[in-house]
């Protein structure tokens, strides 16, 4: 009889002892989840400022192309030799 009350309580430790384990074990997991949802959530902010950065400089890029254009077109007008006559004003316009 009283091994049987032994060998009960050793069970019940034994089941304990495994239940401190999987709760243990249960706690740690949420807590790598937790931490790789920040590091996730981290990741897509870096990612998202990267994005605006490059839609920020393809914007700088069409603004130089612009001004470009608007410097050519004004040193290509103000290369041509003035109208002499009211007929070639008229004409240039």
């Amino acid at each position: 009889m009283g091994v049987l009350k032994n060998e009960r309580k050793s069970l019940k430790l034994q089941a304990h002892m495994r239940d401190k384990e999987i709760a243990h074990l249960q706690a740690e997991g949420a807590q790598e989840r937790q931490e790789a949802e920040k590091i996730h959530h981290r990741m897509m902010e870096q990612k998202k400022l990267e994005i605006d950065l490059l839609k920020e400089e393809g914007e700088i890029l069409r603004l130089k192309v612009e001004l470009a254009k608007l410097q050519a077109s004004q040193t290509a007008s103000s290369s041509r030799p003035p109208p002499t006559s009211a007929t070639e004003q008229f004409a240039n316009m």
